[in-house]
């Protein structure tokens, strides 16, 4: 009768197995509560947690649930688009190019979720934009596969990019949201390729800079016009709509929607975005041309 079968067997095995140390309980908890508040980007929690336990910095989650991804707490608030989490983790010694398991650093995690301004700050850190993850990608890579082509200007602005030209000195930065916008306006007005891509940076600059959000939606209205002028139709259209959900009324924010879609060749779409601003703005030139080109080019 005391015999136990062999399936049972296993099963006490399997049981003795999971059962943690009172150490290991706690070891997970402490690492539980870590990621959370990077999650979460709550620093008085963070700060709390690292003054108990200073390894926790560069943890990634070994032994955990979340151990096969392997973030540390960097990519996790990076990932969430917490900037105060972020710079605040940079500052205590987190490394900025450190990689989970998937070969991933921070800036991957930034760009794969757009978050544009902890992309900025991790640049401004000194994250390694050639870094490429266990798919040979980098950051910006991934930022264009998603279609964040706000992103991928960020990048790079602060990089040496494909045109050969090298930007992203900090005496280079713009002091002021207006000195950013004049630039772009300047570029925006020459009439070839880097011009208009310049114009992309330096629009990019201005709304870096946070600025109120009557003037983000001029500069993002002005970064799609620019987007399109490279041919960047998804970009443009991306910054039309961003545009819009600040001043949804706004006939030129249509506008730039139109010539976006018009870019796409989304004919009926881009007929409608020209519709919604003349009801607005009945009498635009610049509407009502774009609904003439766009009927003509798709009839």
């Amino acid at each position: 009768g005391g015999a136990v079968s062999a399936s049972g067997a296993r099963r006490d095995a399997k049981k003795e197995k999971k059962e943690k140390t009172p150490e290991q309980r706690e070891y997970m908890q402490c690492v539980s509560e870590w990621m959370a508040a990077a999650k979460a980007g709550t620093v008085p929690a963070l700060d709390g947690q690292l003054g108990k336990a200073s390894w926790l910095l560069h943890n990634r989650s070994e032994d955990c649930a979340e151990s096969l991804l392997g973030n540390t707490a960097l990519h996790w608030a990076a990932a969430n688009g917490h900037l105060a989490a972020v710079e605040w983790l940079l500052l205590q010694g987190a490394d900025v190019n450190g990689m989970n398991h998937g070969g991933s650093t921070p800036l991957h995690s930034a760009a794969a979720h757009a978050r544009t301004h902890i992309v900025s700050a991790l640049l401004d850190a000194g994250a390694n934009t050639s870094a490429t993850d266990e798919s040979k990608e980098t950051a910006r890579d991934g930022a264009y596969r998603r279609g964040y082509r706000s992103v991928e200007a960020v990048i790079d602005r602060g990089t040496v990019t494909n045109l050969g030209y090298r930007w992203g000195e900090k005496s280079t930065r713009p002091d002021s949201v207006d000195a950013a916008k004049l630039a772009g306006n300047a570029a925006f007005t020459a009439t070839d390729y880097v011009s208009y891509r310049t114009a992309v940076w330096h629009y990019t600059d201005a709304l870096l800079l946070q600025p109120a959000p009557d003037v983000e939606a001029v500069l993002l209205s002005n970064r799609s016009a620019a987007h399109a002028k490279c041919g960047q139709y998804h970009a443009a259209l991306e910054d039309a709509d961003s545009c819009l959900r600040i001043r949804p009324d706004w006939g030129k924010g249509h506008g730039r929607r139109g010539a976006a879609l018009q870019g796409l060749k989304d004919w009926k779409r881009a007929e409608a975005a020209y519709q919604e601003g003349l009801s607005h703005e009945p009498t635009s030139a610049q509407l009502l041309a774009g609904l003439e080109e766009t009927l003509k080019r798709s009839g």
